[in-house]
């Protein structure tokens, strides 16, 4: 059987985030690592509700995205934590990254499927 892939994802909902999310997201689908995950977690912290309501309606027909939205701004540390109760009762291989970073996907022949960040591997997978 096949290890299953969660992915969790921390925003922040503050500057040009809505562009940075596009960008991001758009390599995680692209690159086929959504259609290959079971869940797709997405940590949203922010001052503004309505651009909390915007993510929400970004993501709505995504049927793997599970939005979750902090009243408190922990940073981080909010969606880190949900990382550690999941994986504390699963087993799967975990990708996780923030608006605040750079990512990079690379599809490789024979469906590998590398993940950079900063340019330094930090995952791999065959798909």
């Amino acid at each position: 059987m096949e290890k299953k892939v969660v992915i969790f994802y921390h925003t922040y909902l503050v500057g040009n985030f809505k562009l940075l999310m596009h960008e991001q997201l758009l390599k995680v689908f692209s690159s086929g690592l959504y259609d290959r995950c079971e869940k797709f977690y997405i940590g949203i912290s922010a001052h503004d509700n309505s651009n909390i309501d915007w993510v929400l309606n970004l993501i709505k027909d995504y049927k793997k995205i599970i939005p979750l939205v902090y009243e408190e701004n922990h940073a981080e540390k909010s969606t880190l934590r949900y990382l550690a109760h999941e994986a504390e009762n699963d087993d799967f291989y975990v990708l996780y990254f923030m608006t605040k970073m750079y990512l990079q996907i690379l599809n490789l022949p024979h469906n590998k499927l590398l993940i950079m960040k900063c340019g330094e591997l930090v995952w791999s997978i065959t798909l």
